[in-house]
């Protein structure tokens, strides 16, 4: 669920930009190796995909499978497999590789119980030397983790740098709903819906990006606030300088656009969002 939410938030983003990627960028394979419920030690594998006449639903799990691991070599793939599958299959392709040698041996005298994790390490590093070799998209530092006596640690992992701080400080907010109460019956009303409440209080020097956000009956700001595939009804939209972005995208029902005196309307940004959307007035 969380990988799936991410990699909708990052389809999100992408189509926000107007740089959308084609649905197989989204394709990502999720492996997880640790103990089941019942006590087994377990290889599962989740895919995920996006449907390329629906990208703006994100991804959604195409596959999954759960191998549990037992006294045989048990392998699973994932990523540019290609290369490691065809070794696996055929350990005598690498005559001169030692490790290799001894893998195609065990299998066959005790299916690769045998293998030390020494020897494991050894033959997990070869393989992706190899496919490094055969696809320069794939390479690096090996990171590699180990789940023995019940236990998972990190054996092989480089030292990341400390991230750069970004330019712009910003919370996502994905499928949220924002009403504000209001009287049943009661028609929008020019003068009292400049009174509406603020539903969203952001903290200075943050943005909101909204994707797929709702509002009824409230005061929702432009400025440096951001909505994609987002609804709003019986609201106010307002702008009071700051960067815009609203896109075409959004839905507006029985919602007014009140723009602050000192908004240059000779700006391409505010005549797309008065002409691209039906509003019950604009004020300015």
């Amino acid at each position: 669920m969380l990988v799936s939410r991410n990699i909708t938030a990052i389809s999100d983003l992408r189509a926000a930009a107007n740089k959308p990627l084609r649905a197989n960028n989204y394709l990502s394979v999720l492996t997880l190796v640790d103990y089941d419920l019942d006590g087994m030690l377990k290889i599962g594998q989740v895919q995920f995909a996006a449907n390329p006449e629906h990208m703006e639903e994100g991804a959604v799990v195409t596959s999954v499978q759960i191998v549990s691991v037992g006294d045989r070599l048990t392998h699973a793939l994932a990523g540019k497999w290609e290369t490691e599958n065809k070794i696996l299959n055929d350990p005598a392709s690498r005559p001169h590789d030692e490790l290799l040698t001894r893998l195609k041996a065990s299998p066959v005298s005790d299916g690769g119980a045998s293998l030390t994790l020494d020897e494991m390490r050894g033959i997990a590093s070869s393989l992706a030397g190899y496919t490094a070799q055969a696809d320069t998209t794939v390479g690096g530092d090996d990171q590699m983790a180990e789940v023995t006596h019940g236990r998972a640690a990190i054996v092989a992992q480089r030292q990341f740098p400390a991230p750069q701080k970004t330019l712009v400080r910003f919370s996502m907010l994905l499928d949220s709903h924002i009403a504000v109460d209001k009287t049943p019956g009661a028609k929008p009303d020019p003068v009292q819906a400049l009174f509406k409440t603020s539903a969203v209080h952001v903290e200075p020097g943050l943005s909101d990006l909204y994707v797929k956000d709702a509002s009824t009956n409230a005061l929702r700001p432009l400025g440096n606030q951001y909505y994609d595939w987002s609804k709003f009804d019986d609201c106010v939209i307002s702008h009071n300088g700051g960067p815009l972005y609203f896109d075409d995208n959004n839905e507006i029902t029985d919602s007014y656009l009140y723009l602050y005196p000192g908004v240059d309307m000779k700006d391409p940004k505010f005549k797309s969002l008065i002409q691209n959307h039906e509003w019950l007035q604009v004020i300015y």
